[in-house]
């Protein structure tokens, strides 16, 4: 089933730049970004965003609502980015 364009939350601003080993991302938050991102923490915490390929090369912040099926198995990964 598709998401309505209306679901969707935007966040941010990114622009990519031309590093010395590839692209930069770079995203940027107001406030009003970081209270709506604070507001949509997952039960551990953690809040999700995506970051998508704009038609004309550049980059946006998507935040992900996907909310787990009832009974999926839940990630057994280590959350730790580093």
């Amino acid at each position: 089933m598709s998401q309505d364009r209306k679901d969707k939350v935007f966040v941010g601003s990114t622009r990519v730049k031309e590093g010395k080993y590839g692209q930069i991302i770079n995203v940027g938050f107001s406030q009003k970004d970081i209270d709506l991102l604070s507001g949509n923490l997952n039960d551990r915490g953690w809040v999700n965003i995506n970051l998508l390929s704009k038609r004309d090369g550049g980059m946006y912040a998507e935040l992900e609502q996907k909310k787990p099926a009832p009974g999926a198995a839940a990630n057994t990964q280590d959350d730790d980015l580093f």
